[in-house]
C-alpha cells in the first residue's frame, strides 16, 4: 500500500517515524511551507520535513491544495491511502476521494468531543479525566468523519497540555500502525453531532487569567495552556507569565485578583471559590523562576 503522509508539527513527525519504523511504504510527504524562526529569521523546516529528508522521502510543500496545483502530485505519486496528522489545512473533495482507501486523520481527542485545532489544551483546561486519539475517515467537514479506531489516555491531576501532547503523540503513532492493516475490515462509526464539542484556536486574550473565575477552572487552564500558548496575569499594568500553579485553598476571598500573601514560599492570589498559589513565574522580559527567586528580587516592587 502506497501511503502519502501529510503533516507538519512534532505530533505528526512521530506518526511518520512510526510508519517508517514498522515498514509501511511511505511514497511521499506533504508538509507546510518552511518558516522563518527566532531573532535571526533563519529558515526552519517543519519536524515532518526533517524526518522525510532524513529518510530520503520526496517532500512537497504546496502553497495551497487547489486542483491545478496539487492533482499533478497525486497523479505522480498515486497513493492508495493518505494519512493526515495535524497538516494545518482543509483537504478539498478531489483530494479526499483520490486514494483507494481515501484519507484518514489522526486526531488527538475522543471524538466527537474537542473537534478543532486545540483538542489537547482544552481537554486539560476543561478538567477532563481522560482523553485519547481517534482515527477517522475524513470528509469535507471539520473533524466530522466516521470514526475507525480509538484509544484512551488518562489525564492526571498534574497533567499539562505539554505532557498530554507527548502521551497522545505516542498513542497516536501506535494506533495508526495498528489501524492501517485493518482498513479493509473496519466498520466506520458515524459521529453523534449532538455530543460534539469544539476546541478552536486559542486567542491571545484567553491566555490572560481572570481571577473572578472559579479557582479550580483557573488551575486547569494554567495546566492545559502550558507550555503553549501559556497563561499570565495582569498586575500593576504588567503581564506576568505563569509556568506552574496550584490550588492553595477553597476559601472564597474578595476582592478577586488581590495578592493575599507574598513570601519566599508562596504567592497567593484570591479567586472565586479558592486561592491560587503561583509556584513558577516569569516577570516581563525575564526568564522563568521559582516564587522564591522572584520574591528575593521583587518583594518590595511587586506589592506597590
Amino acid at each position: 500500500m502506497r501511503i502519502m503522509f501529510m503533516g507538519t508539527p512534532d505530533f505528526a513527525s512521530h506518526c511518520l517515524e512510526k510508519l517508517l519504523l514498522e515498514g509501511f511504504e511511505v511514497c511521499a510527504v506533504v508538509t507546510r511551507s518552511d518558516a522563518r524562526k527566532d531573532r535571526g529569521q533563519k529558515i526552519k523546516f517543519s519536524p515532518v520535513k526533517e524526518v522525510a529528508l532524513a529518510n530520503d522521502l520526496p517532500v512537497y510543500q504546496p502553497v495551497n491544495l487547489k486542483e491545478e496545483n496539487f492533482r499533478e502530485i497525486l497523479e505522480q505519486e498515486h497513493p492508495d491511502l493518505i494519512v493526515v496528522v495535524a497538516y494545518g489545512r482543509i483537504l478539498p473533495s478531489y483530494v479526499l476521494s483520490y486514494p483507494k482507501y481515501g484519507c484518514i486523520n489522526v486526531h488527538a481527542s475522543l471524538l466527537p468531543k474537542y473537534r478543532g485545532s486545540a483538542p489537547i489544551q482544552y481537554a486539560v483546561a476543561m478538567g477532563e479525566k481522560e482523553s485519547g486519539v481517534t482515527i477517522m475517515q475524513m470528509n469535507e467537514g471539520l473533524d466530522t468523519g466516521d470514526m475507525l479506531t480509538k484509544c484512551t489516555v488518562s489525564i492526571t491531576d498534574e497533567e499539562t497540555g505539554g505532557s498530554l501532547h507527548d502521551k497522545l503523540m505516542v498513542a497516536g503513532g501506535d494506533l495508526l500502525v495498528d489501524t492501517i492493516p485493518k482498513l479493509d475490515t473496519l466498520i466506520p462509526e458515524p459521529q453523534k453531532d449532538e455530543e460534539s464539542t469544539y476546541a478552536p484556536p486559542i486567542k491571545k486574550e484567553e491566555t490572560l487569567i481572570d481571577f473572578s473565575q472559579d479557582a479550580e477552572d483557573i488551575i486547569n487552564k494554567i495546566r492545559g495552556f502550558y507550555p503553549f500558548p501559556g497563561t499570565g496575569f495582569l498586575h500593576n499594568e504588567k503581564v506576568y507569565k505563569i509556568h506552574k500553579a496550584e490550588l492553595y485553598s477553597k476559601e472564597d476571598c474578595k476582592p478577586y485578583g488581590s495578592v493575599i500573601s507574598f513570601s519566599k514560599n508562596q504567592l497567593l492570589i484570591s479567586a472565586k471559590g479558592g486561592v491560587v498559589n503561583i509556584l513558577e513565574i516569569q516577570p516581563p522580559n525575564k526568564k522563568k523562576m521559582s516564587v522564591s527567586d522572584f520574591y528575593n528580587g521583587n518583594k518590595d516592587s511587586f506589592l506597590k
